[in-house]
């Protein structure tokens, strides 16, 4: 499953341009939202920690039902990409509040676009 994550990062890496970037210009702080194949609310609040960073994963398990929560480890693989146990967050280096998700679950993966939360939007 390994080569499945290695694809996944250098396709998501080379539709970002990623080699265009200054790693200490990303920030991967703050609150990260989108769909689970446009369909599942999914949202990850990404904070630092002595280790680095952890996240507290929020999402949508049945449509229109309240959101699970877990906290989640976090990996950082390089300067734009996170492993979060098997949920993946890569900013897109064009346009730093956006990012790419990958979830490689255990019946099948998903894709989100995500957008990072502006603090108003995250207080609502």
């Amino acid at each position: 499953m390994n080569y499945k994550i290695s694809l996944l990062i250098i396709l998501c890496m080379m539709l970002t341009g990623a080699n265009t970037v200054n790693a200490k210009e990303l920030d991967f702080t703050g609150t990260w939202c989108g769909q689970w194949d446009a369909t599942y609310k999914v949202c990850f609040d990404i904070t630092t920690n002595d280790d680095g960073y952890q996240s507290f994963y929020r999402w949508e398990e049945y449509l229109k039902r309240p959101m699970k929560k877990k906290h989640l480890k976090v990996e950082q693989i390089n300067a734009n990409t996170l492993n979060m146990e098997g949920k993946y967050l890569i900013i897109d280096l064009h346009a730093p509040n956006t990012a790419f998700a990958f979830g490689l679950f255990d019946h099948q993966s998903r894709v989100a676009l995500l957008k990072k939360q502006s603090l108003e939007h995250t207080n609502q």
